[in-house]
């Protein structure tokens, strides 16, 4: 019997289980499939058809993609965030937060153009920018200063420093 966290995907991608079929989990043009996911205990590995180099790569996308949307979101519409985060007084800094998170984001995608390994520099920051992220989501949480629907945001932001952690130890 699988568990929920096999079958769940992290900062919003669906994960297969590491049985499903080939025909399933491709979704690259060629015969073998790009790359086959699992979620297992705060980890992303490259199960069938992927490298060290390419699972490093995805997960530079999905830090880069998911820094660029939360970063955007308050900038976009005030509504719907502080629908999910709650009012803010000083909204300003709501908005300056994601244009430093966006602008993060946009660092990392933009580092997607060069070939090769993520620089040991832009690691460090991927890595320190969720670490802090996390570690400032839980403190307020913990004061009652915002909203727990932000724990799940550090949830994603460990998510991260643990898939860097475990692609670096490859």
């Amino acid at each position: 019997m699988q568990s929920v966290a096999n079958r769940v995907g992290v900062i919003g991608f669906m994960v297969p289980p590491k049985d499903t079929p080939n025909e399933e989990a491709s979704w690259g043009r060629g015969h073998e499939p790009l790359v086959v996911w699992r979620w297992d205990a705060l980890r992303i590995e490259a199960q069938a058809g992927g490298d060290w180099l390419r699972t490093r790569r995805l997960l530079l996308v999905a830090h880069a993609g998911y820094y660029v949307v939360t970063g955007a979101w308050p900038l976009v519409s005030r509504r719907t965030f502080e629908k999910v985060t709650g009012p803010k007084e000083d909204f300003w800094l709501a908005q300056t937060v994601g244009v430093l998170v966006g602008a993060i984001g946009l660092g990392l995608a933009q580092s997607l153009r060069r070939p090769g390994d993520v620089s040991a520099e832009l690691q460090t920051v991927a890595v320190a920018s969720a670490a802090g992220l996390a570690l400032v989501d839980v403190i307020f949480v913990s004061k009652a200063c915002i909203r727990r629907v932000y724990l799940l945001d550090a949830f994603a932001e460990v998510a991260l420093v643990a898939s860097w952690h475990r692609t670096s130890q490859s």
